[in-house]
């Protein structure tokens, strides 16, 4: 369990987020002890009444309302700038004469995340056509590997 406000998450189960601990494992442990007191559906009912990430959310008026709703209300839907120099270069059209009949046959899909979601979904695009390449951090661990793998080879680079 997380939350953009940890502090806040850990005040709402009771416990002191200056807890002195003496390594992540005590850490572990102290929060786990009380956690572990509640039951899933309790543990659901708690986040959302406090708002955190990481709760179902049942209309769009409920996740506007968490924590992570207000956080993305802050950021505009689609946040680009144009590349210094590239002001003379021609937007490239949708492919039209390809082999693969699959509805993103010809489209490619840079893939930039590493857990559980975003793979998936490279996955599902990939299965619908599309050219994904994925862009892993050699300094983090592949999370994706085991979707991937399940997937024909050719559709990731």
């Amino acid at each position: 369990m997380g939350n953009l406000d940890p502090a806040g998450f850990l005040k709402a189960y009771g416990i002191d987020p200056e807890t002195p601990t003496k390594s992540r494992s005590d850490a572990y442990e102290t929060i786990k002890a009380e956690i572990s007191k509640y039951s899933a559906g309790d543990l659901e009912l708690k986040n959302m009444e406090h708002g955190f990430t990481g709760q179902t959310c049942y209309t769009p008026k409920h996740w506007r309302e968490t924590t992570m709703g207000k956080a993305m209300a802050r950021h505009p839907v689609v946040d680009y700038k144009q590349v210094p120099g590239t002001s003379a270069l021609k937007p490239v059209p949708f492919p039209t004469k390809v082999e693969d009949k699959r509805p993103l046959a010809g489209i490619k899909i840079l893939e930039l995340g590493r857990v559980i979601a975003l793979p998936a979904a490279g996955a599902l695009l990939a299965a619908m056509g599309a050219d994904v390449i994925a862009v892993q951090s050699p300094n983090l661990a592949n999370l994706g590997v085991r979707v991937r793998d399940a997937q024909d080879d050719h559709a990731f680079h």
